[in-house]
């Protein structure tokens, strides 16, 4: 730096793309030497610091005319009018530079960029500023493993040659001295002096006595496996019935391990709402005497009922009521039906990925009651059974439903803090219930995701302290089959069997005789061994709801929830009152 109060001032003018210039080569030189310094960013290349711009500057600037950089050094004592003349000289000596079409494109994409860029920051900032930040209620999600690991049979474990005796065997030994209590606490005066008896074929003549055993519905019209073997292969089955019931022929059995015995009398007769609900598989306890004939006449029909043990101590350390508007809620889905051709039913899924994250909350009312919202339960069908059938006959990814369906199941998992997924009679699993987990291969994105829980079919799990059992809804669509087709047309039937199956005591009391179920050894996974605080149904024709009086103390939330592809509909479930309603999503 010179010593006599001259501080040079340099400018500058460079190619981005330069590499650094090492500080030694913009060394200050004398001015008395020269008035500029050329140096070159791209190479090692400056004019020797005795020569001077005007010598040198025409040879460097066509040799170097893309990469030049100028660098003006001044004395402090020079004005700017006198800098700005050296410049415009230095300047005016060199060629100009031409840009390239390349450069040309990279500059627009380089504007294009940062304008998009803006764009996104000015609309963020400006959802920020009306609607505020979104603060997503947490859940707490517990797999109840003591009620939910007799329904998963591992691979390893899963063996198909063992007869169905043992289940009803169970079934009916667990279920017997809850059905007799109940009998002894609800049998009317006349029966009081009712004498039990533990087999069938005990049975006294002309007494009024008490037994109980398993229901068995001889329909001519139900589908019989023996018939189905002994079918010639060639032919084509028949279509499946929608209802297995004739009045003239149907006939009412009641059977245990000693033998069986048939029931009459107009409580049972065929058509009537009782006999409706005593289908095949349903542990009872009846009152009646025997007729001459060798049947029982039924007086009175007793069911287990649930047990009054409850599935959590949620009701018991009942925290203090929280306000409305700090309620958690669960949405409840079934029959997503991913890659299904259908513009209406991916537009209607769109709209409920965006209303769950509020893009669609419209004041900031209505987004603080969707922030509450904490987790989602997909009650089976996420896919189409059609769309995953052709990929696997014809091995094309290109129209693959989980392709969608992983990165849309994502996307909820970022969204919300728990989402659980169960397979349905649609999914690619296993058919028999209960169906077991979707395989993770199928959702690698989503599996990464903490908040992601793959559940059977059925399946109990607990949710911000509500114990929740879940099925897809096979249980139920079977158990309508024993109901006649007129009978079914009333929309609260299927809530009605709904109901039955918890007075029962068992999810699914048709499996194995009509409905695929796995051969347990010396169990029966279906037995309801607590009371739930919710029962969801899924893939049902419309939505219906009520409750259930398990005890004194204790209610069962019921909940039908409707196909999501056929009726664009959820449920959304208010987990503090439990009191559900229906958030649709029509497209037209």
């Amino acid at each position: 730096m010179p010593s006599d109060g001259h501080r040079p001032v340099v400018h500058a003018y460079h190619d981005t793309q330069a590499p650094h210039v090492p500080a030694s080569w913009l060394a200050d030189p004398s001015p008395a030497q020269h008035d500029a310094s050329l140096v070159c960013l791209r190479c090692p290349r400056m004019l020797p610091p005795h020569t001077s711009a005007s010598s040198g500057l025409g040879r460097t600037s066509r040799e170097h005319h893309r990469c030049l950089t100028r660098v003006c050094l001044r004395p402090r004592t020079q004005s700017v009018n006198q800098t700005d003349s050296l410049l415009a000289r230095l300047l005016g000596r060199c060629p100009p530079v031409r840009a390239s079409p390349r450069d040309a494109r990279r500059v627009l994409v380089v504007v294009v960029v940062v304008v998009f860029v803006v764009c996104v920051l000015v609309q963020g900032h400006f959802h920020t500023a009306t609607h505020g930040a979104m603060e997503r209620a947490r859940a707490s999600f517990d797999a109840l493993a003591s009620l939910s690991d007799p329904l998963r049979v591992p691979a390893s474990e899963r063996t198909y040659g063992r007869q169905f005796a043992q289940m009803y065997d169970y079934r009916l030994a667990v279920l017997r001295r809850r059905a007799r209590e109940a009998a002894m606490a609800q049998r009317p005066d006349t029966c009081v002096n009712a004498t039990y008896i533990e087999r069938l074929l005990d049975i006294p003549p002309r007494q009024m006595c008490m037994v109980v055993g398993t229901f068995y519905s001889a329909m001519q019209l139900k589908p019989d496996v023996l018939q189905d073997i002994a079918r010639d292969l060639s032919l084509p089955a028949p279509p499946p019935r929608t209802s297995y019931v004739d009045t003239e022929h149907d006939e009412l059995f009641l059977e245990d391990q000693s033998g069986r015995v048939r029931v009459v009398g107009d409580l049972l007769r065929p058509g009537t709402q009782l006999a409706q609900t005593c289908v095949t598989g349903v542990v009872a306890c009846v009152i009646g005497i025997e007729t001459p004939d060798g049947d029982f006449e039924v007086h009175h029909v007793f069911f287990p009922g649930l047990p009054p043990t409850a599935a959590v101590s949620y009701l018991a350390a009942k925290p203090a009521p929280t306000p409305a508007n700090n309620h958690n809620f669960i949405v409840l889905a079934s029959g997503l039906y991913v890659g299904e051709s259908d513009p209406r039913s991916d537009l209607a899924r769109d709209l409920l990925m965006e209303w769950l994250s509020g893009e669609l909350c419209s004041s900031t009312d209505e987004r603080a009651r969707v922030a509450r919202i904490s987790s989602l339960v997909l009650a089976g069908d996420c896919v189409q059974q059609a769309a995953w059938k052709q990929v696997s006959e014809t091995k094309s990814m290109e129209s693959n439903p989980f392709a969608f369906l992983d990165p849309y199941i994502d996307q909820l998992c970022e969204t919300l803090d728990a989402v659980v997924v169960m397979p349905g009679m649609h999914d690619p699993c296993t058919m028999t219930l209960p169906q077991q987990p979707l395989l993770r291969t199928l959702l690698p994105r989503a599996s990464q995701r903490t908040s992601l829980h793959l559940g059977t079919n059925p399946t109990w799990f607990s949710l911000n302290g509500r114990a929740i059992l879940a099925t897809s809804g096979q249980n139920l669509d079977d158990l309508l089959k024993y109901m006649p087709d007129d009978a079914k047309r009333d929309s609260s039937a299927a809530l009605d069997m709904a109901v039955a199956t918890l007075r029962w005591s068992h999810m699914a009391p048709t499996a194995p005789d009509t409905l695929w179920c796995y051969p347990f050894k010396a169990a029966d996974a279906f037995v309801i061994r607590a009371a739930p605080d919710v029962y969801v149904i899924g893939n049902q024709a419309a939505f219906a709801t009520t409750t259930f009086q398990a005890s004194p103390t204790h209610q069962v939330r019921v909940i039908l929830v409707p196909t999501f592809a056929r009726t664009h509909q959820v449920v959304v479930l208010d987990t503090e009152t439990l009191e559900p309603h229906i958030m649709s999503f029509h497209t037209s």
